[in-house]
């Protein structure tokens, strides 16, 4: 599951890496309208939804999906997102998540601790980016 999938690049990166299927959320409609392009272009296992992520979310799917990669806005409260996630995601699968990197403080921990069973696994910061491998164990 790639929410605020943007240009796709992390569920196409993972399609071609054999992942099954891909589900692409984007609200932006021309960014939408170019991942189906993309899709048909490479007859990729997947579907695209345009429309706000969190009001997805509210839907949970048959099934869950294994990884979930959440880049959402920055200015986009990051532990929302997460509490809506235990139902879209297997038990203690990860979920990657982008933050805008803070001086003197850790972005991901400060999330993980407003989540019930959130715990980090690994993270890293590439220039103004935190980015980490999050698991929701309960």
């Amino acid at each position: 599951l790639d929410l605020f999938a943007g240009t796709g690049v992390l569920g196409f990166e993972a399609l071609s890496r054999g992942a099954e299927k891909a589900w692409f959320v984007e609200r932006d409609p021309a960014l939408a309208r170019s991942l189906e392009e993309q899709v048909t272009s490479l007859a990729a296992a997947a579907r695209v939804i345009q429309g706000n992520a969190l009001e997805v979310l509210a839907n949970p799917p048959s099934k869950p999906f294994d990884v979930v990669f959440v880049d959402p806005p920055y200015v986009m409260d990051l532990a929302e997102v997460l509490h809506k996630l235990p139902a879209w995601v297997v038990r203690e699968n990860l979920i990657y998540v982008e933050r805008p990197t803070q001086r003197g403080g850790d972005p991901l921990a400060d999330v993980v601790a407003l989540v019930p069973g959130a715990k980090v696994v690994k993270q890293g910061r590439a220039a103004r980016v935190t980015h980490g491998l999050l698991r929701l164990e309960k």
